[in-house]
């Protein structure tokens, strides 16, 4: 199964702009991108902050820019949003019995579940008793020996970004108290809310977020304060294959040059011809175990000879206990005014043997 995970929107009525940012561009051509390479996945999921502010226009404008998928969409709520206003613009998009948008989805790879984690009026996350309960339940009445995928919006967890730990799932015991009895089948839970590219495991539970579609927050671990930045938005392609679940994130934006890394249009240490011909030799000519003497007489050049002898030396040229495979002291060269360096062995002393490993 293939599938792709978007977050974080943000979206604003048509033409307006947010943190210098027009967000209805980076969703659309995210779309587009898409389209022209995962027209083959089958889902699409987003989850969360799908608005800045909640309002009507946003919602409408943000299924003007989804339509053109060519493939199912699945909505989360975030924080950002509002809960009644997203079920008026998206009535397809499942809810719980008590009006949560929460529902589950039979696919091909296993149960996928989606939560809603919104508590409203702040930026905080929650995940309330009623909420637990259908988790719980759902869980509970699912095949013991079916994958389950999780989306939600706020991550259960600290991320080790205070600022952004501020606003997480407040009091996440009762969602870990839901899922704890099925760790063993969640094969991987999917967030947003960061804005950052994040991926680890929670009580050995893989998970995975990435950067939104319009802005993005700048890591800091050190302030209070949340950071915004334009760092380039991506979008991420999940494979689940069997056993194997692999997530790529791309940054669909990316302006810099693409080149093919083989016969490409560089043409510097990269081109295997001008390397052999602009490097030093690779061996030098002197026997194994032999200290090596060279002839300048000045300090650099002679310690980068010695760099360049160990370095470049090929495979079985030196063994353990060689002259040149143990420290090794730089002395004046006998009979000569300037510094020239040879290798000497170096005798460690009595009590520093000792101590040795």
């Amino acid at each position: 199964m293939k599938f792709i995970h978007l977050t974080d929107p943000h979206f604003a009525p048509p033409g307006k702009l947010l943190y210098g940012l027009e967000p209805r561009a980076g969703l659309d051509a995210a779309v587009a991108d898409i389209n022209a390479h995962h027209a083959d996945a089958d889902l699409a999921v987003v989850t969360g902050d799908l608005t800045h502010w909640g309002e009507p226009r946003a919602f409408e404008n943000l299924a003007d820019s989804l339509r053109p998928l060519k493939m199912p969409v699945q909505l989360l709520i975030g924080n950002h949003d509002h809960r009644e206003t997203f079920r008026a613009h998206f009535p397809g998009q499942g809810a719980d019995p008590n009006g949560f948008v929460q529902s589950a989805l039979e696919t091909e790879a296993g149960l996928f579940l989606f939560l809603d984690t919104v508590k409203a009026g702040a930026s905080a996350g929650e995940y309330c008793d009623k909420r637990c309960a259908w988790l719980a339940e759902t869980l509970a009445a699912a095949p013991k020996d079916r994958p389950v995928y999780l989306f939600m919006h706020h991550p259960p967890f600290a991320t080790g970004v205070p600022a952004a730990d501020r606003i997480g799932l407040l009091q996440p015991e009762g969602f870990h108290a839901a899922v704890s009895p099925h760790l063993g089948r969640i094969r991987h839970l999917f967030f947003g809310h960061v804005h950052r590219p994040m991926c680890g495991s929670w009580r050995g539970v893989p998970f995975s977020t990435l950067r939104g579609t319009s802005h993005q927050v700048w890591l800091d671990f050190e302030s209070d304060a949340l950071y915004g930045s334009h760092e380039p938005p991506a979008y991420g392609v999940v494979l689940v294959d069997g056993d194997c679940l692999v997530v790529h994130s791309h940054d669909f934006r990316d302006a810099s040059p693409k080149f093919k890394l083989h016969g490409g249009p560089y043409d510097d240490w990269c081109n295997r011809e001008r390397a052999r011909a602009e490097q030093v030799p690779a061996a030098l000519p002197f026997p194994a175990g032999a200290g090596y003497k060279p002839r300048h007489d000045t300090h650099r050049d002679n310690i980068t000879d010695c760099l360049h002898a160990v370095r470049r030396r090929p495979a079985g040229l030196f063994r353990p206990g060689d002259a040149l495979a143990r420290p090794f002291s730089i002395r004046p060269r006998p009979g000569r005014t300037a510094w020239s360096a040879f290798f000497v062995p170096h005798t460690p002393s009595p009590q520093r043997r000792e101590t040795r490993p």
